[in-house]
């Protein structure tokens, strides 16, 4: 308990050189800084609204009929869009016989575009 103590103040106070403090605006703190005290691991991000906790990632695989989800990732929201891309694509590299499409939302080539053949 308190090393979360700790952390909050590390965090979201700034001691002056007379041993005063300031609290540090919202909007200067880090997406890491703690969040809530009953899930130390939760971030911040604004994405699609503001976003506290944890984002996710489910792959499927469809053959034209069918399909079932292959691979699934959850990670604190810090987590971008496209390294979740390419966790994957370095998880698929070794099946060298199969064309891989991604179909993904905008986010997840925002930064660079991935393929994989």
């Amino acid at each position: 308990m308190f090393e979360l103590i700790e952390r909050l103040i590390d965090e979201n106070i700034e001691f002056t050189e007379d041993l005063m403090f300031n609290v540090i605006p919202s909007k200067n703190l880090l997406p890491t800084s703690l969040q809530s005290h009953t899930d130390p691991d939760a971030t911040y991000r604004t994405k699609y609204g503001a976003n506290i906790g944890y984002v996710g990632n489910v792959v499927e695989r469809f053959d034209g009929e069918n399909n079932v989800i292959t691979y699934y990732d959850y990670k604190p929201n810090v987590y971008s869009d496209i390294k979740f891309s390419e966790d994957i694509l370095e998880k698929i590299v070794d099946d060298e016989t199969q064309l891989y499409e991604q179909l993904s939302d905008s986010e997840h080539n925002e930064e660079k575009k991935l393929s994989h053949r």
